[in-house]
């Protein structure tokens, strides 16, 4: 069992926070839980993609899954999801691409502090869960246990700046099938290779933010008044500077944001 399993043989994340759910889902296959901010419309949120849009000519569920591909593709030695100070948040990331993938933690507060480049859309969960299937379950069955998961959501928070976003609920996203190739000693503890996988959870897109400083406070919360199953909760704070350099046209068009394409996701 790896480390960042506390809870059972499984291990949380998230980017901005993942947490292992076998005990809401009695299955073998993975979990994990991210959060980040999150809003409405263009026009209660000016500073958010709208839910139906496609940044960079990608819908937001397609970017949720290369998001989800790019935080299992490093190893726990420099994951971003377990990063306490912000020194890991260039891991992986394409320099030349138009986003930038920020995450959580596993659960409890952490702040951290990022250099961004000028002209990067952020891509965030505020809270998500992603089911891999290891031990041959079926496509219904990793679609039913996300979304049992997620609906278990009590606690949706996010601000920029200290500006509160709004209707974060509009913002529940789910991602197409896609393949999640997993290296040695990954987020979930289990053998290297390549899974298929599928995401739920509430998720906001942020336009390239102006350069200079800026703060991005994030919360979820799942709390089961039963006691039934075990509540989980993340508060991350990202001091963030955004150089003044922007980055050429050309770059911006990219619609990679890592080595995995959009080829590797499957609608089905």
């Amino acid at each position: 069992m790896n480390k960042l399993s506390g809870m059972i043989k499984i291990s949380m994340l998230t980017v901005s926070v993942f947490v292992v759910l076998l005990l809401l889902i009695p299955t073998t296959f993975q979990f994990a839980w991210a959060q980040s901010p999150s809003s409405n419309t263009s026009s209660s949120n000016p500073a958010i993609f709208p839910p139906d849009s496609q940044p960079y000519g990608l819908s937001y569920s397609q970017w949720t899954a290369k998001w989800w591909q790019w935080v299992h593709s490093i190893p726990t030695e420099n994951n971003p999801m377990l990063d306490q100070t912000g020194e890991d948040c260039t891991q992986a990331q394409n320099q030349t691409g138009p986003v930038w993938y920020l995450a959580g933690t596993g659960g409890g507060s952490v702040e951290r502090t990022c250099t961004l480049p000028a002209g990067k859309a952020i891509l965030l969960p505020i809270v998500n869960v992603v089911g891999v299937r290891t031990a041959g379950e079926t496509e219904e069955e990793l679609l039913t246990g996300i979304k049992e998961s997620i609906d278990t959501i009590s606690t949706l928070e996010a601000s920029i700046d200290g500006i509160p976003l709004q209707n974060l609920s509009n913002y529940r996203i789910q991602s197409p099938f896609f393949n999640d190739t997993l290296p040695n000693d990954n987020l979930l503890g289990v053998p290297e290779g390549t899974y298929l996988a599928i995401s739920d959870g509430y998720w906001v897109f942020l336009e390239p933010l102006p350069p200079g400083q800026h703060a991005i406070r994030l919360r979820g919360a799942i709390i089961d008044p039963t006691g039934i199953t075990p509540s989980f909760e993340t508060v991350v704070t990202y001091h963030l500077m955004i150089s003044d350099t922007a980055m050429p046209s050309s770059e911006q068009g990219a619609n990679t944001t890592n080595s995995n394409t959009t080829a590797a996701l499957t609608n089905r």
